[in-house]
């Protein structure tokens, strides 16, 4: 195996918190011990650090006791921290495309574009002929909110090795299992607990984001007090029945009762991401090939069905592939002892986030 770099990735999300080993090689990553927990209510309210001590705590108390030995760390960050603009720019030295990228910055942040993080990519390949542009995705973020995550997971004793964003980690993995050459259309939907987020990407490029504020986490709540449930067993018992009330072998008496409000629910959220879906295929004459989906939502008994179903397309979880695995014998996941490979949505953006060369 060619795996060089090892990692702790961290994904801190307004519901669970996910922690894995990730060792990193030239051609393979491979994921070893992993959790999900949740994440402390306020700990991080809309993608801020609340206090970056309690969060510190938070994490020295999960890397120390679960088993973690790695301190270099992976972070992903909020999407709705990032503001993130698609741009054609002239042919120029790397200098002279980074003053461009400021100059077109100061023209929409809020504050001083000083007080910002600036980073960039290309989103095809690079153009070398004067008189070309070439299309950059820029990614702009208050210097001081990640300077909040990186104060608390230093005094967690970790050492921050790179920080991403969720929406760029799921565009680096769907490139990474959708060849180029498949000519293919394909769309990959993260459904988080506060928003869900898409990505298209067209020939191996990407070429669309969207961030959608309807989020599957009312459903939890709307559970929370049909059933008189905790926050917690609410989500599992979305993920274990789901939409399995509409499988006539289904026989639990609480999915029947209250699978018609997942449902209805459920369809709110589908038909937002229905609507930039196609919008998007329409506007540019092409046709979805398969959506994959990511999040914890995603496990949701009957959903992949159900989305094929109702969308008419090819519907499926994301999953590793060849040169993305769990380690053997594959580690549990979760105090539940879920397998990684069952529940790999949970992790496809820390897998994103280790595509450092990407």
């Amino acid at each position: 195996m060619d795996l060089v770099n090892k990692f702790i990735g961290i994904d801190i999300g307004t519901y669970n918190t996910k922690f894995t080993d990730i060792a990193v090689g030239k051609k393979t990553i491979q994921f070893g011990h992993s959790l999900v927990t949740r994440t402390p209510e306020y700990l991080v309210q809309n993608g801020r650090v609340a206090d970056p001590a309690v969060l510190a705590q938070f994490l020295k108390q999960h890397v120390r006791r679960k088993g973690f030995h790695t301190r270099k760390a992976l972070i992903i960050l909020n999407d709705s921290l990032v503001v993130t603009r698609d741009i054609h720019l002239p042919v120029g030295k790397p200098k002279e495309i980074s003053a461009m990228i400021r100059a077109d910055a100061s023209e929409y942040l809020p504050f001083d574009v000083s007080q910002y993080t600036l980073r960039h990519k290309l989103l095809t390949p690079a153009a070398k002929t004067p008189g070309s542009t070439n299309y950059l995705l820029t990614a702009s973020i208050k210097t001081d909110l990640v300077m909040d995550f990186y104060s608390a997971f230093r005094m967690a004793g970790l050492k921050p090795a790179a920080v991403d964003v969720t929406i760029n980690c799921m565009m680096k993995y769907l490139q990474r299992i959708v060849k180029p050459e498949s000519q293919q259309t394909v769309a990959m939907v993260e459904l988080g607990a506060t928003t869900c987020k898409i990505v298209i990407l067209r020939k191996g490029i990407p070429v669309f984001q969207q961030i959608i504020a309807n989020n599957p986490r009312k459903i939890d709540v709307m559970l929370t007090t049909l059933l008189n449930m905790e926050r917690n067993q609410a989500e599992e018992f979305k993920i274990k029945y789901g939409l399995s009330f509409l499988q006539e072998e289904n026989e639990d008496e609480e999915s029947k009762a209250v699978g018609p409000v997942i449902q209805n629910q459920m369809d709110l959220i589908l038909s937002d991401v229905y609507k930039h879906l196609n919008g998007y295929c329409s506007r540019n004459g092409v046709t979805l090939d398969r959506i994959f989906l990511a999040g914890g939502t995603a496990l949701m008994k009957g959903l992949p069905g159900y989305i094929e179903s109702a969308f008419s397309i090819p519907c499926s979880l994301v999953c590793t592939d060849e040169s993305v695995k769990a380690a053997k014998p594959s580690r549990r996941i979760s105090e539940d002892g879920v397998d990684l490979n069952q529940a790999f949505p949970y992790f496809v953006c820390l897998a994103g986030a280790a595509m450092r060369g990407d």
